[in-house]
């Protein structure tokens, strides 16, 4: 089974590499994001970088924000089963404040909306999520 690392870093390469996406991404930069997963290990680090998604594991320490929360409330985002603008009503902020992380969080629209898509439409991504729902 996938771990939450292997996930998102999968669904940074499809994303990555999508035109749309790409271009919608573009002018983003500097945005990084920890993800400490309360049932998977390791944490994972999202960076924006000149309009690329980078997704690392750990904690970046550079991170201006920082957020606590299962798994599965990525997985239902993810397939749809949660809308992604609720997700911060199961998240609970451990670095940074509210206001950081509404503009943060909102440069990864496009890589959020990008894993739904992949979700629906590669078979292979598709399954690791389902897997790792369980």
């Amino acid at each position: 089974m996938a771990s939450m690392l292997e996930i998102m870093k999968r669904g940074a390469e499809l994303v990555n590499a999508d035109e749309e996406f790409k271009a919608q991404m573009v002018e983003l930069d500097g945005d990084i994001i920890f993800w400490r997963f309360e049932d998977d290990q390791p944490a994972v680090t999202t960076r924006l970088d000149k309009g690329v998604i980078v997704v690392e594991g750990g904690e970046h320490p550079d991170s201006q924000i920082g957020m606590k929360l299962k798994a599965k409330v990525l997985l239902d985002v993810i397939d749809n089963s949660l809308e992604a603008k609720m997700m911060y009503t199961h998240t609970e902020l451990v670095k940074g404040d509210i206001e950081l992380a509404r503009h943060h969080v909102f440069a990864l629209v496009p890589y959020i909306y990008g894993m739904q898509d992949y979700y629906d439409s590669n078979e292979a991504f598709k399954k690791m999520v389902v897997e790792k729902k369980g």
